[in-house]
């Protein structure tokens, strides 16, 4: 009785605020009824959609911290219980959605439609939000990837010089690496074949992509708009100079092997006095052994 009392006297007071006179009580199915329910179903489907847009954005958040480099085990074990929890919340807060908007005609949202967000990009709720931003020039599609695609178009230019030195290192390394490695099979191939052929083995292992390389800066080069001056970023340049003989000999190396070899590498070898040379081949044994399984 107390709480009928109650919500009586609130009606009375709020028919003294609105200037309602005693006789033109509002009924239900009355034109002022009417709004007044339209009223209250759209500002309970606000808080909804502003609650189900705040768990989505939180969870689109974390899914993307458990795929920053760096996140540690801890963390992504935190991430992952933060996510089944929230997805409870989602699928609560879902409900209580779909439900306002149902009661206002609006088209309802399925959980797959909710979980498959990834990127705020793809997240569109705030059509539905207070004030309509489908008009708004940002709220189009077509407008938003027009603009991405015309910020990429200005910053190309400025990474030109950073891509041409790091076009021009891939290169000079892809040369540089076969011919070191070339040589090395060359000068263990007479008396240490099973290291020459395990040299052989990683020489193929590492540039097994270097003819995909290749390919690809060379398509760079038939891109229409291409700078023919630019072509000499795509050339070999002088790197640094790695011995090709494990005494400090430095030879030439051309696609065939080694050019120029030094054969008084060997002889030294095989001196008593070259301590360096002695080691060197020490240490090739014990790597042989570490391959044969020895």
């Amino acid at each position: 009785m107390e709480h009928e009392a109650k919500l009586l006297r609130d009606a009375q007071h709020l028919e003294e605020v609105l200037n309602i006179p005693p006789g033109e009580r509002w009924e239900k199915g009355s034109v002022e009824w009417r709004n007044a329910e339209k009223l209250v179903n759209e500002s309970e489907f606000q808080q909804t959609l502003s609650q189900l847009e705040g768990l989505v954005t939180a969870r689109i958040f974390e899914l993307s911290r458990m795929n920053v480099a760096g996140t540690g085990y801890k963390m992504r074990q935190h991430l992952s219980h933060a996510l089944k929890s929230r997805s409870k919340a989602i699928e609560n807060a879902l409900e209580r959605y779909n439900a306002a908007a149902a009661a206002l005609g609006r088209r309802q949202l399925k959980w797959k439609e909710v979980v498959d967000c990834t990127f705020l990009a793809e997240f569109d709720l705030l059509k539905d939000a207070r004030e309509d931003v489908r008009d708004k020039p940002w709220a189009i599609p077509a407008n938003r990837e027009l603009a991405t695609a015309f910020f990429k178009y200005a910053r190309a230019e400025e990474t030109l010089p950073r891509l041409h030195n790091e076009i021009k290192s891939l290169v000079t390394w892809m040369k540089e690496e076969t011919e070191y490695l070339k040589g090395m099979e060359l000068y263990y191939r007479p008396h240490y074949p099973q290291l020459c052929h395990q040299i052989h083995i990683h020489r193929l292992q590492r540039g097994r992509f270097f003819d995909l390389h290749h390919m690809r800066l060379n398509n760079i080069k038939q891109l229409p708009g291409f700078n023919p001056q630019h072509c000499t970023f795509f050339q070999p340049g002088r790197g640094l100079k790695r011995p090709l003989v494990p005494g400090g000999e430095v030879g030439a190396c051309n696609d065939e092997g080694l050019v120029g070899e030094d054969n008084g590498g060997e002889d030294s070898g095989e001196s008593e006095g070259d301590e360096e040379e002695c080691e060197a081949y020490e240490a090739a044994e014990t790597v042989l052994g570490i391959l044969t399984g020895i």
